[in-house]
């Protein structure tokens, strides 16, 4: 076809001859023609502050604007602009943005197509503008309102400096017009998408124009209809927009019952005067001491020591601390960076905005501020996090390995010991601090952690699904009998805030009722407006959270039936969403191959989460059909193991005689397996060998070779039903069941009673060897029958906890299909009607007795329980419910119900 960006015969563009002034050039040379009638280029300064290029405003020139979304680096995020609502497009098919947060085309490909975008300043007539763009992929033409500025058959581009791969693109445009001025990028199918760079080269200067300078363009009309994207977020500020008012609850009690320790803490982020534009944090020695009286008289416990990012004044710091426990708050956490973050010499990875930070971790002002309080006020707790990412410790500090069982061993486990004892050595009492790594990745394998710190956390970013990273925490540390902390962090790639105060209560909720000891967060929830404290929505949020945490009962303990397997080796972590852009976004960060593609399947458990290395935009949560889930570590003791009904090992391990054991032990007491056979080799063998005490047939029921003969691909049929496996190994059934076989009858799974357990054996590398759909509708029928409860109908947006205390269950139950996007739009799946029905053989207490049931309501200051019918069924009982967000039901022995649920332990 006849392309747009030439003169054409389309209609598009009226063959109008762009006449600004021109001067002789060689033919290759593509710098715009003006340059020398006006003599002197246009000068390049940097901007130190986001440490981008702009202008100068010599000889007239005058910066006009660098084109940085408003995210927390300002640099260009396209996907911000996307999911914002701010992109304008054309198409015959609907845009969309592809996982690099850069690239945008059409889904499932197109012709001919244009993204749009206002600059962020009017351009004016009488000036002449110097637009600088960059982009990884270009666009086949440029467009300012209708007119025609650039095209790559004769347009200027030059590389980006210090990025190879982007190419900027550089024109003057005189506008006919005032006006916003909309920049169209236009791609007519010649290579597919656009790709527009997040660098911050995206900026424009101008000049008074001279006549000379007077141009015609030719015109440029979508050939589509123009159409916006959705709005999927709010900006930081626009929560902050709103008329505050003032907190008018008076202090919360502790009630006569007991509760439950989970201690809520705030990270003492204030926004000043109610500014949009400098959010910023505040450290200690500027908040007004009457913010901390607000925290503790609402349930707050806890905050995090900001002091020594104004380490001019460390006195004042220490008295400001002094004062927070004064008012009620007793345990404080204290963030530091980790060894790689210190001592790299890139600043990317240890200057986070706060000034130069010291090349020791001798030299903190923290450990002056921790000492005194711990030297002072015996009844005050500190935990101290190690911030960062493990994978920046690993590449940064350590010795570098290709044997991922030695980096284990060595980056993962070994150094941050030696770590850990590091930071404890600048410590007056270091057996009263609780010590923590943060680990930014939403699945990273958190016991490894747990070898040397005494609690683990994990941080829920963006829209990342929330339910992932409980699993991943919870699992070790149920397994390790250790507590366990969730960081809400909704500032992710860049963006300000990507999570409404009505996302935010849901995920601390369902963090709460999901087992956790503290739960930290980074929403900058109050504005100081003079020396008053004001809460913003988010602010009315956690106050309100802190009140129901403050009086809620004891929960009991947590029941979980289904657990995935992470094997000693497994590195599957730093999991983004599509909605992350930025530095940590991009998709040479996330973790491929299949090693990890395993965890694709955890779409049995948990219905459209995404895949391995992507959750999914359009959610915050998932369903959860078959109840909670545990990520359990490859060590777990069998008397832990024997608490799961259904254990599926997924990605790289590396088995040992002790792990193999606890398996056939927990095996042949009653549980049931799901394990490949690439799980079953030994560490350091290249090629691996399969563990001798696996080759006893009387467990896996088939024999097979120390080092089996792979086969290749196949077509299979797996419980009669089509699918096909990529490259398996030759196995001989003894006593096993076949399950799944190619079409000449050999054996790919297998089923084998052992003592009083099953093992469901996968003659692959890993179980994902086999199709999705296939293994997916197989884990689903496998788990069903560990479901605690029947939901009908059913829906994948419910998800629910079980919790027992003495005869009493306490169950909670999340409508997530209610949450919408932060912006407020997003499909609502409305209120969910059904009912919830409990099997005796499972609820065994309930069986031979009257029952109870309650909803239980939070009127503040109060836990109120209203109640409701219950009815028996056949082998069960079952309660209707209509459930909004969340449900709390709490379900007994008649005339014990209520009294175990507010006074049972």
């Amino acid at each position: 076809m006849q392309k747009l960006h030439r003169t054409s015969t389309l209609g598009i563009f009226p063959a109008l001859v762009l006449l600004i002034c021109q001067s002789p050039q060689a033919a290759d040379d593509r710098r715009p023609a003006d340059f020398e009638v006006w003599g002197k280029e246009f000068v390049s300064v940097k901007d130190q502050r986001y440490g981008v290029e702009n202008v100068s405003t010599a000889d007239g020139i005058e910066p006009w604007g660098t084109l940085a979304t408003r995210s927390a680096y300002g640099r260009f995020d396209p996907a911000l602009f996307f999911y914002s609502g701010e992109l304008s497009y054309f198409s015959q098919k609907p845009m969309d943005l592809l996982r690099d947060g850069s690239t945008l085309a059409p889904q499932n490909g197109g012709d001919v197509f244009g993204i749009g975008f206002k600059w962020l300043k009017p351009l004016e007539a009488g000036y002449e503008y110097e637009f600088h763009l960059a982009f990884t992929n270009l666009p086949d033409l440029i467009a300012i309102d209708n007119d025609v500025v650039w095209d790559s058959s004769g347009g200027y581009t030059k590389p980006h400096t210090g990025a190879p791969s982007v190419s900027e693109v550089v024109f003057h445009y005189v506008p006919r017009r005032s006006g916003q001025g909309m920049i169209w990028c236009v791609k007519d199918g010649t290579d597919g998408a656009i790709i527009m760079s997040d660098t911050p080269q995206f900026w424009c200067s101008r000049r008074p124009a001279r006549p000379a300078s007077a141009a015609s363009y030719r015109q440029f009309s979508p050939p589509y209809e123009v159409k916006q994207t959705k709005k999927l977020y709010t900006y930081f500020d626009e929560e902050h927009r709103v008329p505050l008012t003032g907190w008018k609850k008076r202090p919360i009690k502790r009630p006569d019952y007991p509760t439950e320790n989970t201690v809520v803490l705030n990270n003492t982020g204030l926004v000043k005067d109610n500014v949009p534009d400098e959010p910023g944090f505040l450290g200690h020695p500027k908040v007004p001491y009457s913010f901390f009286n607000l925290l503790a008289d609402n349930g707050i416990r806890g905050t995090m020591l900001w002091g020594y990012i104004l380490p001019e004044n460390p006195e004042k710091s220490k008295k400001t601390d002094e004062e927070m426990i004064k008012r009620g708050l007793d345990t404080f956490y204290v963030d530091l960076p980790d060894e790689g973050r210190w001592l790299d010499p890139n600043p990317a990875f240890h200057n986070w905005g706060y000034g130069d930070k010291p090349k020791r971790i001798e030299d903190l002002d923290q450990w002056r501020t921790i000492n005194y309080i711990m030297d002072n006020y015996p009844e005050a707790k500190i935990m101290l996090l190690v911030g960062g990412e493990l994978e920046h410790v690993q590449f940064l500090t350590y010795p570098r390995t290709e044997h991922k069982f030695e980096l284990v061993r060595r980056a993962y486990i070994e150094q941050h010991g030696q770590w850990v004892k590091k930071l404890k050595k600048n410590l007056h009492h270091p057996e009263k601090v609780v010590t923590a790594e943060q680990s930014l990745g939403c699945a990273y394998p958190l016991a490894y952690l747990l070898k040397n710190y005494d609690m683990s956390m994990t941080k829920t970013w963006g829209r990342q699904n929330v339910q992932i990273n409980i699993a991943t925490n919870r699992g070790a540390c149920r397994a390790y009998g250790q507590p366990m902390m969730m960081a809400d962090d909704p500032w992710i790639g860049g963006v300000w805030c990507t999570r409404s105060p009505e996302e935010m209560e849901q995920v601390w909720h369902l963090s709460y009722f999901s087992g956790v000891d503290y739960l930290y967060h980074e929403y900058l929830g109050f504005v100081q407006k003079g020396s008053k404290i004001y809460p913003n929505k988010w602010g009315e949020k956690e106050l309100n959270f802190g009140r129901f945490a403050a009086v809620h009962p004891k929960r009991g303990k947590q029941i979980v039936k289904l657990g995935i397997k992470r094997g000693f080796g497994d590195d599957w972590s730093l999991i983004q969403s599509d909605y992350t852009t930025g530095a940590w976004g991009h998709s040479k960060n996330f973790r491929t191959g299949e090693d990890i593609a395993d965890y694709t399947l955890l779409n049995a458990f948990f219905p459209s989460f995404g895949d391995c290395s992507h959750t999914s935009v359009y959610r915050l949560c998932t369903g959860a059909p078959f109840g909670p889930v545990d990520m359990v570590p490859w060590d777990a003791p069998v008397e832990h193991l024997k608490t799961y009904d259904v254990l599926v090992y997924f990605g790289l391990n590396a088995m040992d005689n002790r792990q193999y054991r606890a398996l056939k032990d927990y095996v042949q007491q009653g549980g049931t397996l799901v394990i490949a056979l690439g799980q079953l080799r030994l560490e350091g063998k290249d090629p691996r060998e399969v563990i001798p005490e696996a080759l006893d047939d009387a467990f896996l029921g088939a024999e097979l070779d120390r080092m089996p003969k792979m086969l290749g691909n196949a077509e299979i049929l797996f419980q009669q039903n089509p699918g096909t496996v990529n490259g398996f190994y030759e196995i001989t059934p003894t006593t096993a069941e076949v399950i799944a076989k190619t079409k000449d009858g050999r054996p790919v799974v297998v089923r084998n009673g052992c003592g009083k357990g099953h093992v469901y054996f996968y003659a692959t590398d890993f179980i994902s060897k086999v199709d999705d759909e296939s293994n997916i509708r197989f884990l689903s029928g496998l788990a069903k029958p560990s479901s605690l409860l029947d939901i009908g109908p059913a829906s994948d947006w419910i998800e629910y906890t079980v919790w027992q205390k003495g005869k009493t269950y306490i169950i909670p139950i999340f409508n997530h299909g209610r949450v919408r996007f932060p912006s407020g739009n997003g499909p609502d799946h409305g209120v969910w009607k059904g009912h919830i029905t409990l099997d005796f053989d499972k609820f065994s207490s309930l069986r031979n007795t009257e029952l109870e049931a309650y909803h239980v309501m939070f009127q503040d200051p109060n836990m109120k329980l209203t109640s409701i019918p219950v009815t028996r069924t056949k082998g069960g009982a079952r309660v209707d419910l209509i459930v909004d967000k969340r449900a709390e039901v709490v379900i007994g022995p008649k005339g014990l119900a209520r009294k175990e649920f507010f006074y049972g332990q």
